[in-house]
């Protein structure tokens, strides 16, 4: 019965660690979409041709601000979901690791 938890337990942790690499992979193209949409819109800000309008100058920066909020939330997203999967790491490496000796002492 031992045997079978610890099987269970190994399933679990493998399934976790799988969704949270699915996860991260997800912030990654995320975070790289909002640097794309952010340069674009910085670039066509300053645009030296003077085509561009001042209000339309304004909304492109409040864009801008807005995306950088949201850079933010995701690089924090990703640092915690990394956090969780090397902490998984950890114990799934606690799971599979023999016990260590009751009667060994230093």
């Amino acid at each position: 019965m031992l045997l079978y938890q610890k099987q269970q337990q190994e399933k679990l942790a493998d399934l976790g660690r799988k969704q949270l690499e699915t996860v991260m992979q997800q912030l990654q193209e995320q975070l790289q979409l909002n640097l794309i949409q952010q340069s674009q819109l910085m670039q066509r800000g300053g645009g030296s041709n003077g085509t561009i309008s001042a209000a339309e100058k304004r909304k492109s920066n409040e864009l801008v601000q807005t995306l950088a909020g949201q850079q933010q939330q995701l690089m924090q997203q990703l640092q915690l979901t990394q956090r969780h999967y090397l902490l998984g790491l950890q114990q799934q490496q606690m799971l599979t690791s023999p016990p260590a000796s009751a009667g060994k002492r230093s």
